[in-house]
């Protein structure tokens, strides 16, 4: 992948998760849609949160950048459930 092919998706992701994140702001802004219950709006935001980490991850991935520390452990805990070790949540505690 070429350098500017590199930097147009990494623009394109950037576009993707601001429109992403303020979708999600406005869903847990409106706490519970009049068609949505409890239930389905949490699954939504969950959504939401599921795909900007997935994004987060291709952009860093894209852009050759490591990972801070904070920031790897918070893409293990949405995307699969895991600590900086690796290790299920409730096993450290």
């Amino acid at each position: 992948m070429s350098n500017e092919e590199r930097a147009t998706a990494i623009e394109t992701i950037d576009k993707w998760l601001a429109l992403l994140e303020a979708k999600a702001e406005e869903l847990l802004a409106a706490a519970i849609p009049a068609d949505m219950d409890a239930y389905q709006s949490a699954q939504a935001a969950g959504k939401f949160i599921v795909l900007i980490a997935k994004l987060i991850e291709l952009r860093r991935l894209l852009d050759d950048t490591p990972p801070d520390d904070r920031e790897q452990a918070l893409l293990n805990a949405i995307l699969y459930g895991v600590d900086a070790n690796g290790l299920p949540p409730l096993v450290n505690q």
